[in-house]
Order: structure tokens, then C-alpha cells, then sequence
């Protein structure tokens, strides 16, 4: 430099170490922002698998709430029919999942398909807020302590103002007055071959490697659908950036104990306890 300024290499010096360290500072400012990107989708993919089989859980132990009379030949807690196409893994699950349930008012005659139901008030019929109905093409469940007997039927129509419920087919054998009436309902979960979890047509969760399920009937034997049977149910899903595993027992009332572990993917079994019910 001189008194009349910068010379031309002095110029290209600055602008080159310049250029340099404005690519290095770049070049750390994306890795950075990519990183940040990657680990907030990362989490919010765990906070959803975590959500999904929280639900699951809950969902499984309710399976069989006000099915206590139902045999599984007539309808089961837990079923796992084939998966359909482009599907991996479905299973229904069956229960009062809407704590819906009223008592038959008066009696019904066998042959009947229209059960009065006993008022919740003079105003409503089921009450609550907003005023529970119970849902067409779902099943309901018919209980005579009394004679020991039970009928699954399905639900043709709800008649609010004169509370009562129409079903199909007709009731084959007479019910007496207070029987209890169980709204039955199906949810459904599936794993697409897109390693999409599914609730009810709904996405729960996404980006999941692998779903397990096995059942073990009350005498050890392990199967595919306990439908055949009351059986205890094991868990496990691995998403691809975390695992967690949920091991449950179930018979006809839900679950007796649990067992949650969670893990990074290939090292299952670590930090597992075990809490009974």
C-alpha cells in the first residue's frame, strides 16, 4: 500500500480470503439450519409414533369393555383379519370404547327388533353433553343376567324422542326389563406397505420399519388371531430413528399388566420394567 492507495494484488488478496471465508461461514450456516431441520422432524416423528401407540395402548386395553358376556364365537375382543391390498398388518378391535350404555325399559319379546330403552331424564334419553347417540351400522350388545344369555346385533336406527334403538336381526330370545345395552364399537388399525400407521382412516404415524403383534392364549400356545380364544397380546413397533416396544396381557376386561421399553432400533431389551395392574 501507498500513500495513493491499494494496488490491484493487494485488492484480489482481500477480495479472494474475503470470498473464502464468506463461503466457509455459509457453508457451516446451512449445515447448521439442515441439522436443526433434520432433528425437528426427527422429534416430531417420535412425539407421533409415541402418541400413536399411547393411543394403541389404551385402545387395546379397553378392547372387550361391556363385551364381558360375549363369547368370542359370537364376537371377539381382538381380531386380525388378512391384510388387504397394499396393507402389511390389520387388526379390529372391539369394545365400548364410548362408554355408551343404557338398560332395556319394560322388556323385549323375542322376535322384537325395536328395545325401548330406559330414560337417562325426562327430557333426554342417554343425556350427556351433547347428547350421546348410539351409531348406525355399529353393533350393540343385549345381556339377560337373568337368563345367562347374550345377542350381538347390529344397529339399524336410533329413535332419540321415543329412546329407542332398532336393530337387525331381530332379537331370537326375550329380554327383561333392565337388561344392560352396550354400544359396541370397531376400530380399526393398519400398517400400509408405505409404513404409514392408520387409525380408523386416519394417518397416526409415519416412517415405521416395523409392526409386531403376537397373542398367547391363556394355556401359552401363540398364535396369529386370538379371536379363536382369550389370549394375552405383545406389542412392538420400531421407527426408523427411535424403538419402543409395548407388552401387554389382556383376557375379556382389557389388560393386566404392561411392560414399556424404549431403545435405539437393533438394541431392544434395554431400560425395561415391569408394572402390574
Amino acid at each position: 500500500m501507498n500513500r495513493r492507495g491499494f494496488t490491484l494484488m493487494e485488492l484480489l488478496a482481500a477480495i479472494s480470503v474475503a470470498s473464502i471465508a464468506l463461503v466457509v461461514l455459509a457453508s457451516a450456516v446451512r449445515s447448521q439450519g439442515t441439522s436443526a431441520v433434520f432433528q425437528m422432524g426427527s422429534a416430531d416423528m417420535q412425539q407421533n409414533v409415541r402418541g400413536a401407540l399411547d393411543l394403541f395402548r389404551r385402545e387395546v386395553r379397553m378392547a372387550g369393555y361391556g363385551m364381558g358376556a360375549v363369547e368370542p364365537d359370537i364376537l371377539p375382543i381382538v381380531e386380525v383379519p388378512a391384510p388387504g391390498a397394499g396393507e402389511l398388518y390389520r387388526v379390529n378391535l372391539y369394545g365400548n370404547f364410548g362408554f355408551l350404555k343404557a338398560r332395556v325399559n319394560g322388556g323385549v319379546a323375542a322376535g322384537a327388533t325395536v328395545i325401548p330403552l330406559v330414560r337417562y331424564s325426562a327430557a333426554e334419553c342417554l343425556g350427556g353433553s351433547p347428547a350421546r347417540t348410539f351409531t348406525l351400522n355399529e353393533r350393540v350388545g343385549l345381556e339377560s343376567a337373568f337368563l345367562g344369555t347374550v345377542e350381538v346385533r347390529t344397529i339399524a336406527a336410533y329413535d332419540a324422542v321415543n329412546c329407542t334403538v332398532t336393530v337387525t336381526p331381530a332379537v331370537t330370545t326375550a329380554f327383561e326389563a333392565g337388561s344392560p345395552v352396550n354400544e359396541i364399537q370397531q376400530i380399526t388399525y393398519r400398517l400400509d406397505e408405505n409404513n404409514v400407521l392408520w387409525r380408523e382412516g386416519v394417518v397416526m404415524a409415519d416412517q415405521i420399519d416395523t409392526m409386531q403383534i403376537a397373542y398367547l392364549l391363556k394355556d401359552g400356545t401363540s398364535v396369529a388371531d386370538p379371536s379363536t380364544g382369550r389370549a394375552r397380546g405383545s406389542v412392538r413397533s420400531a421407527p426408523r430413528s427411535e424403538s419402543r416396544s409395548i407388552i401387554g396381557e389382556t383376557e375379556h376386561d382389557g389388560y393386566m399388566w404392561r411392560r414399556i421399553c424404549r431403545g435405539r432400533r437393533r438394541r431392544r431389551g434395554s431400560g425395561c420394567g415391569r408394572r402390574r395392574r
